[in-house]
C-alpha cells in the first residue's frame, strides 16, 4: 500500500495514499483543519500514524514478519490480499489501537493478540471435533455400564468412571451449545431494528415504529430452523422470516396506538451462516423509556449479556442523554467486569454522502465520538462505523436477484434501477433502490468505478463489526467458560486414567513397593491439604466485615444529611417571618416540601455511596482472585510435582508401561460464578432506598395536629431537632439493611472462593483414596478387570491422544 506519514493538512495530496497523522492534534481537530471540498474530503484515506507498544506480527500466506510501526505494516500489506493476513499483538492496547486506525480506513483485517489466538485455535479445534467427543463419551458410558469389573472388587472404579464420563458429557455438550447471549442498545431513530434484521440476515424486527414503554425482544437461535413467537404464554409458528416481521408490526402498531406496554417476547430466528448464530436481545433505547424503568432493564441486560452494543446515530454524533446513559453503562460494565465486552457503533454511515456539513469525513466523526469516549473514562475499546441500511439492502438485492451478485459497476446499477421499478412499491423496491443510490455514489464520490453487491455489504463496515463481536463473544466470555470446561475435562480424563493405571499396577507382586509408593502419595497431599488449610485459615483473618465497607461511608452521608437537612430547614425558615403566625396546615405544607426534596436529594447522595460501595467490593474481589489464582497454580505444581516423582519410580522399580497422568492444562477461576455473587448483591442494593418522606410523616410529623392549633417559627427548632434524629435513625435503620446483604455477599464470595481452592485437594484426595483401596488386589482379578476394559481403554485411548494433540497448545509449559 501506499502510505505516507504526515504532520500538516498541505502535505496531503495524492488521494490514493493513505496518510498516517503524527501532529499534535486529535485526528478528528486535524481533518476539520483541512479544507478540501466535500468530494476530496470523503475520498481522503487518513489514520493515525501509530508506533506498537512491542512489535507486532504480519502472517502472510509465505512467511510471518514483524513491525514497529503502522507506516511499516501498510507498506507491506497489499490490498488484494487482505483476507490471507492475520494480525498478532502482544497486548490488548496495541490490538484495540490497530483496529481503531485501521477501520478508519477501511483496511479489514483479522486483529488477534498472542493469547486470544492460542484459545481461539484450540477453541476452533475443539468445536470441530465437539461431535465425536459426544459420540465416543456415549459410546464409553454404554460400555463402563456394560462391564463386570465390579465382580472383580472394583466397584468403586466402576462408579468413578461413569460419574466421570457422566461429567465429560455435560461438559461437551455446554462447549457445544455455545449459548452467547448479544444486547443491542440505541437511542430511538438509530437504525436498531435494520441493524438487529442485518445481523440475523433477514426480515425480523419491524423498522421506523416507536414503541410507547419499553420491551425486550429475544431473538434466540432456532436449534430445528423453525421461525417460533413466544409471547404472553403463546407460541406461534411463521413459514418465513418476513411473516413473522409483519405480524410483529402489527402488535407494535397497536400498542403504539393504544399506548399500551408491551412484554418480553422471544424469537427464534433460523441461523443463515454460523457467522452470527447468538442469543440478541434487542432493548429499548435511553431516550425512549422512563429513566428508572430504563436503568432496571439495563441492568438486567447487561448482568446476563455476553457482549453488548451500543447503537449511535451518524447524524446527532453523541447527545446528551446518550452521554448520561453510557456513563451508566461504563458504571455497569466495571461492576459486573465486563468492560471490554461493548462495542460502540455509529449507524447510518451513508448520511455522509448527504450531509449539510461542509466536511464530510466518516472519520472525523469516528474519532470525534471515541475521543468523548475516553473523556466518560472508556479505554480499549473501538468505535465502529456501519452502514445497517446499506448492508440490508444488497442483503435483499442478492435474494430476490441471483444474477446481480455478478454484476459490477454500470451493469450493476442499471440492473438495480430497472428491478427498482419492477417491484413497484413495496418495501423490497425502497431497498433496491438504496442499494442503486449507494452504488451510484461510491463510484462517484469514492471511486469505487467496479462497484459490487458483496463490495457494498463490505464498505457497510458489517462485516467487520461482526467479525469484532464474534472476537469479543469468544473472546471475552467463550474463553473463560471455555477454561474453565476443558480444565475439568482434563481433569476428569485425568482420573479415568488413574483408574486404569491402578489396576494395572495390581499385576505387580511387590506390594510392599507399592505401598511405599502411595505414602509417598499420602505425604504429598497431606502437605497439599495442610497448605490449604493454612492458607483458608490466613483468609479468615484478613477477612473484613461489611462495616469496613459501610463506616466511613455511613458518617459522610449522615454528614451529608445533616447539611442537607439544615439548608433545607433554613429555606423554611426564610418562608416563615419570625412575626408572622402561621397555620399548622400551611406549615405542613412548606415542611412536607422540604422533607421531599431531602429525601430526592438524599437519594442521589446514597446511590454514589452505594456505587462506591461495589467498587470497592469489586476490587478486592479482583485482588482476591489473582491471590487464589496463583495459590491454586502453586496447588496444581505440587500435584504435578508429586506424579512425576511416581511415575519415575514406577518406570525404574516396576513392569507396568501405564503412568499416573499429570494435570496439563491450567487451574482457572470461575469468574462467572463470583460475578454472578456480585450481580445478587447489587440487585439487592438497587432495593434499598432512603425513604425520609414516608418515615419522618409517620414518625414526627403526626405530632402538629395534636399540641397547637397555630405555630411560629420558633416552633420549627425543636422539630428541627426531632426531624435530624428521625433522618439519623432512619439512615442507621438502612445501613443495617444494607451492611446484611454485603455480609451475605462477602461470605458467598468467600465460600465460593474456598470451594474452588479445596477443589484440586479434594481430587487429589481421590486420586489417593482410589490408589490405597486396591494395593492388595490379587493380580488375577486384576488381569480379569483390565480384560473386561479392553475395549473401553481402546476407545477411551483413542479419544484421549485427540483430546492431548488439541490442548497442546495451552497445555503448561506450552
Amino acid at each position: 500500500m501506499k502510505v505516507k506519514k504526515i504532520t500538516d493538512a498541505y502535505e496531503i495530496g495524492d488521494l490514493d495514499v493513505i496518510y498516517l497523522y503524527n501532529g499534535g492534534l486529535e485526528l478528528f481537530k486535524f481533518i476539520e483543519s483541512i479544507g478540501k471540498d466535500n468530494k476530496d474530503i470523503m475520498r481522503i484515506k487518513l489514520t493515525n500514524y501509530i508506533e506498537f507498544d512491542k512489535p507486532v506480527k504480519l502472517v502472510t500466506p509465505t512467511s510471518d514478519l514483524e513491525f514497529t510501526n503502522i507506516e511499516d505494516l501498510l507498506w507491506y500489506i497489499n490490498d488484494e490480499d487482505l483476507k490471507k493476513y492475520k494480525i498478532i499483538t502482544e497486548n490488548k492496547t496495541d490490538l484495540f489501537k490497530l483496529l481503531q486506525n485501521l477501520s478508519y480506513v477501511q483496511i479489514f483485517i483479522n486483529i488477534y493478540t498472542k493469547e486470544d489466538l492460542k484459545w481461539l485455535n484450540v477453541y476452533e479445534s475443539l468445536y470441530h471435533n465437539i461431535g465425536m467427543f459426544e459420540n465416543a463419551t456415549i459410546q464409553l458410558l454404554d460400555m463402563i455400564k456394560n462391564t463386570n469389573i465390579d465382580n472383580y472388587g472394583y466397584k468403586d472404579v466402576k462408579e468413578l468412571f461413569i460419574k466421570k464420563l457422566e461429567n465429560i458429557y455435560k461438559n461437551v455438550i455446554d462447549i457445544k451449545s455455545r449459548n452467547l447471549k448479544v444486547s443491542v442498545l440505541a437511542s430511538k431513530k438509530s437504525g436498531k431494528s435494520v441493524f438487529v434484521n442485518s445481523i440475523l440476515k433477514d426480515w425480523y424486527s419491524p423498522t421506523s415504529l416507536e414503541l410507547p414503554t419499553p420491551n425486550i425482544c429475544r431473538f434466540i437461535p432456532s436449534k430445528n430452523k423453525e421461525i417460533v413467537f413466544k409471547y404472553r404464554g403463546q407460541e406461534m409458528r411463521f413459514e418465513k422470516p418476513k411473516d413473522l416481521y409483519k405480524y410483529l408490526e402489527k402488535i407494535y402498531i397497536e400498542a403504539r396506538d393504544k399506548n399500551e406496554g408491551l412484554d418480553d417476547m422471544e424469537v427464534y430466528y433460523r441461523v443463515e451462516n454460523e457467522d452470527y448464530s447468538y442469543e440478541t436481545l434487542d432493548t429499548p433505547g435511553p431516550n425512549l423509556a422512563g429513566a428508572t424503568k430504563h436503568r432496571e432493564i439495563t441492568e438486567r441486560v447487561i448482568r446476563e449479556s455476553d457482549v453488548a452494543i451500543f447503537l449511535i446515530d451518524y447524524t446527532k454524533h453523541l447527545e446528551s442523554d446518550e452521554e448520561e446513559f453510557l456513563k451508566h453503562l461504563k458504571t455497569e460494565f466495571e461492576k459486573y467486569g465486563k468492560v471490554h465486552s461493548f462495542v460502540i457503533i455509529v449507524n447510518k454511515m451513508d448520511q455522509k454522502f448527504l450531509s449539510e456539513d461542509t466536511n464530510r469525513s466518516g472519520t472525523r466523526i469516528l474519532d470525534y465520538i471515541r475521543y468523548k469516549l475516553t473523556l466518560l473514562g472508556y479505554h480499549d475499546f473501538v468505535v465502529f462505523g456501519v452502514s445497517a441500511l446499506q448492508y440490508f439492502s444488497a442483503l435483499i438485492v442478492e435474494r430476490v436477484c441471483s444474477e446481480c451478485k455478478n454484476l459490477s459497476g454500470k451493469a450493476l446499477v442499471d440492473k438495480l434501477d430497472d428491478l427498482t421499478y419492477q417491484f413497484g412499491n413495496s418495501e423490497e423496491s425502497t431497498l433496491i433502490n438504496f442499494a442503486y443510490e449507494m452504488s451510484r455514489r461510491y463510484m462517484r464520490m469514492e471511486n469505487e468505478e467496479n462497484i459490487t453487491l458483496e463490495r457494498l455489504k463490505e464498505l457497510s463496515g458489517i462485516p467487520f463489526a461482526l467479525n469484532y463481536i464474534g472476537a469479543v463473544a469468544k473472546d471475552r466470555a467463550m474463553f473463560e467458560k471455555l477454561r474453565n470446561l476443558i480444565y475439568k475435562l482434563d481433569e476428569d480424563k485425568v482420573s479415568i486414567i488413574t483408574g486404569l493405571s491402578i489396576i494395572k499396577l495390581q499385576l505387580s507382586e511387590n506390594k510392599e513397593r507399592l505401598r511405599a509408593i502411595f505414602d509417598i502419595f499420602q505425604s504429598s497431599v497431606d502437605s497439599i491439604n495442610k497448605q490449604v488449610e493454612e492458607y483458608l485459615a490466613k483468609r479468615d483473618q484478613d477477612a473484613r466485615s461489611a462495616s469496613y465497607y459501610t463506616e466511613d461511608i455511613k458518617k459522610n452521608l449522615i454528614s451529608s444529611i445533616e447539611e442537607l437537612v439544615n439548608k433545607e430547614i433554613e429555606n423554611v425558615k426564610d418562608r416563615l417571618s419570625s412575626k408572622e403566625i402561621k397555620s399548622k396546615e400551611e406549615i405542613y405544607l412548606i415542611l412536607e416540601n422540604q422533607i421531599k426534596k431531602i429525601t430526592e436529594e438524599g437519594s442521589i447522595v446514597f446511590s454514589k455511596y452505594i456505587d462506591d460501595i461495589i467498587k470497592q467490593i469489586k476490587t478486592m474481589l479482583d485482588q482476591n482472585v489473582v491471590i487464589v489464582q496463583q495459590k491454586l497454580s502453586f496447588v496444581r505444581d505440587e500435584y504435578n510435582a508429586t506424579i512425576k516423582r511416581i511415575n519415575e519410580i514406577i518406570k525404574s522399580d516396576m513392569d507396568v508401561d501405564s503412568f499416573f497422568p499429570e494435570l496439563k492444562v491450567d487451574i482457572q477461576i470461575k469468574m462467572e460464578d463470583l460475578i454472578s455473587i456480585l450481580s445478587e448483591l447489587v440487585k439487592s442494593t438497587s432495593d434499598i432506598k432512603l425513604d425520609y418522606d414516608e418515615y419522618i410523616t409517620r414518625e414526627k410529623r403526626g405530632f402538629l395536629f395534636f399540641k397547637k392549633t397555630v405555630y411560629n417559627i420558633r416552633d420549627l427548632d425543636s422539630l428541627i431537632v426531632d426531624i435530624i434524629y428521625a433522618i439519623k435513625k432512619h439512615t442507621y435503620q438502612v445501613f443495617s439493611a444494607l451492611e446484611g446483604n454485603i455480609e451475605n455477599t462477602l461470605a458467598k464470595l468467600k465460600n465460593k472462593l474456598d470451594e474452588q481452592i479445596k477443589e484440586i485437594d479434594a481430587f487429589a484426595r481421590e486420586q489417593l483414596e482410589l490408589a490405597r483401596n486396591h494395593i492388595e488386589e490379587d493380580s488375577k482379578r486384576a488381569k480379569m478387570a483390565l480384560v473386561e476394559l479392553a475395549g473401553f481403554t481402546q476407545v477411551f485411548q483413542e479419544v484421549t491422544n485427540v483430546w492431548d494433540n488439541l490442548i497442546k497448545p495451552i497445555q503448561l509449559g506450552s
